[in-house]
């Protein structure tokens, strides 16, 4: 095992310390145990033990951090040692006979480029790691100043956000989603904050938030309330169940009493299992093999239906659809909006809803916009569609209206 950092740089030689983030270690700490947590770190230091050399120093900053130091470093020699760093780390761990996957994130700070002193180095580090994790795993981002103003801009967000559900600054709006005839066959629940002081808030913008933080966990089991409410409202106001699905992040998933709280929900609201679907992302699958199984076949158990959300934009789909029960398959947008002019994006979404279909899934394409894309998808046997074709995403009394104009009942 390495020995806890001391790393030190002088006045008279350039270096470049790179800063890894080992993303999940808190997450396997709390799900499979800290002599798990601690494992893996073991593991992870003899992977970088590789690394050492004369002009290369490792050590171990504390926890699922390590630091990197590169005398007189090369922009080609630092790229080249990221794309080995991430190799390293994209070999599966081994704790318990389970494969756990450990991504990581890295920092990158310059000396005397971008600092004076070790601890300013340190400093900058974490300031480019932590922007390294909004682009996702297996990142990297070199120190900029303008992060520093990001990770205050950032601060000043979270502490806003913190706010957001006591001055009911948050809602639940619906997307429809339609199937090829279109006829209404339920919709999908997305949280939107109108910030008293900043006004609309993107997603995209308060969400990577949420999810760094344990704000998400409120605010998932907020949406898992408001959702299941208003679904319970659908039969009351247009005389018919309808289904909803929710997004629920990794970190939500792995919540200790989450699957009992769906279950709970739905019985206070008088849903069935069948009402409500649990969508989630490739990011989910990077923990144990056996705990995810677990809480999946918990959800299962309880009834509720489970979709792989943004299909294709990972690199390992095909191996989860084949290993856990899922329902349904979410193409993403992004294949959808060629189509269907793009032969590419045609062939690959043909191939996709061929594939789901023959494992037995319920195939939804999302982002659908025009009458060719869905006459598309249609001819090729998707099943539901949900795009501003048919609806925007819309608060929940205009979803309402919406339906008594537009629903064809089905007996």
């Amino acid at each position: 095992m390495l020995a806890q950092a001391d790393l030190k740089v002088t006045e008279k030689v350039p270096v470049a310390m790179l800063l890894i983030d080992m993303l999940n270690i808190k997450r396997i700490n709390d799900t499979l145990g800290v002599a798990a947590g601690d494992e893996i770190i073991r593991q992870a230091a003899d992977r970088l033990d590789a690394f050492t050399s004369p002009e290369l120093t490792v050590g171990h900053l504390g926890g699922g951090e390590f630091l990197i130091l590169v005398e007189s470093p090369r922009k080609t020699h630092l790229d080249r040692l990221v794309q080995e760093l991430n190799s390293a780390f994209k070999r599966v761990f081994q704790i318990n006979g389970q494969n756990v996957h450990q991504p990581i994130s890295i920092g990158i700070s310059l000396y005397p480029e971008d600092a004076h002193s070790s601890q300013q180095l340190l400093s900058n580090s974490h300031t480019a790691v932590t922007y390294a994790k909004r682009n996702g795993s297996y990142s990297h981002a070199f120190y900029s100043e303008r992060y520093s103003q990001d990770a205050q801009d950032s601060l000043y967000l979270e502490s806003l956000l913190l706010q957001a559900i006591p001055t009911n600054e948050l809602k639940v709006f619906f997307q429809p989603k339609v199937d090829v005839m279109g006829n209404f066959r339920g919709a999908e629940a997305l949280v939107r904050w109108n910030s008293a002081e900043l006004g609309n808030v993107p997603p995209g913008r308060f969400i990577p938030i949420a999810e760094q933080s344990d704000i998400i966990l409120d605010i998932g089991r907020w949406v898992i309330e408001q959702s299941c409410a208003h679904a319970s409202r659908w039969k009351e106001e247009v005389g018919r169940n309808y289904s909803v699905s929710i997004n629920i992040s990794p970190k939500q998933f792995y919540e200790e009493g989450i699957v009992e709280f769906i279950d709970q929900t739905m019985q206070k609201y008088g849903l069935v299992g069948s009402q409500v679907e649990i969508e989630v992302t490739e990011g989910l699958f990077m923990e144990g093999e056996g705990f995810i199984r677990q809480k999946i076949e918990d959800m299962k158990a309880v009834g509720v239906s489970l979709a792989m959300d943004d299909f294709g934009t990972g690199y390992s789909s095909l191996q989860y659809l084949r290993s856990y029960p899922f329902d349904t398959l979410k193409v993403d947008r992004s294949f959808v909006m060629g189509l269907p002019n793009s032969e590419g994006d045609a062939n690959l979404v043909r191939a996709i809803i061929k594939m789901g279909k023959a494992l037995g899934l319920k195939i939804v394409a999302e982002g659908v916009e025009s009458l060719e894309q869905a006459e598309f998808l249609r001819s090729e046997g998707c099943d539901l569609i949900q795009g501003y074709l048919f609806g925007k995403p819309m608060p929940p009394e205009e979803l309402v209206e919406w339906l008594k104009l537009n629903l064809v009942r089905i007996d």
